[in-house]
């Protein structure tokens, strides 16, 4: 029992995170099928570019409130939302596929968890809210971030099937 005790304490906590939102995703996933988890993945990557523009909106981008560090990951939260709505609205009868599928379900799931991680280490607000240690952030590093993001988005076309 030692070993496995020892194994678990060496795991960065990071790890686990990675595995609790890909179980999340995979159970529901199983459930509704895996449009949600590929609605994810889109809006993901669509909030970075719509959050990188809320510096120069009109009437807000001056904005002195908008400076705070958990201000702006709540805009950007804001923006993550209202994209996921968006893409769910707009391709929902077209990745509703896979329902009950566990490798689709766990391919879905990874490839989204993928895209979230690469989110999160992309907006630098988020550093003030979680720091990932460095096993995760010499994974997802900015030099790997684009492969990352096409093997994810791959993985996501091979799960549609």
């Amino acid at each position: 029992m030692g070993n496995v005790s020892d194994f678990f304490a060496s795991v960065p906590t990071d790890w686990f995170i990675f595995g609790a939102i890909v179980i999340v995703l995979t159970l529901d996933s199983l459930r509704s099928g895996i449009g949600r988890a590929c609605s994810l993945a889109l809006a993901a990557p669509l909030a970075v570019f719509i959050f990188s523009l809320v510096d120069s909106a009109a009437f807000i981008g001056d904005a002195e409130a908008l400076s705070a560090p958990m201000t702006r990951a709540l805009i950007f939260g804001i923006c993550l939302v209202l994209s996921f709505l968006a893409v769910r609205r707009i391709s929902d009868q077209y990745i509703d596929g896979g329902m009950g599928q566990l490798v689709h379900a766990l391919i879905a799931s990874g490839a989204t968890a993928v895209v979230l991680f690469v989110t999160w280490l992309a907006v630098p607000e988020f550093s003030d809210v979680y720091q990932f240690g460095p096993a995760i952030t010499n994974v997802f590093a900015e030099g790997f971030r684009i492969w990352w993001l096409l093997g994810a988005y791959a993985s996501l076309v091979f799960a549609r099937g």
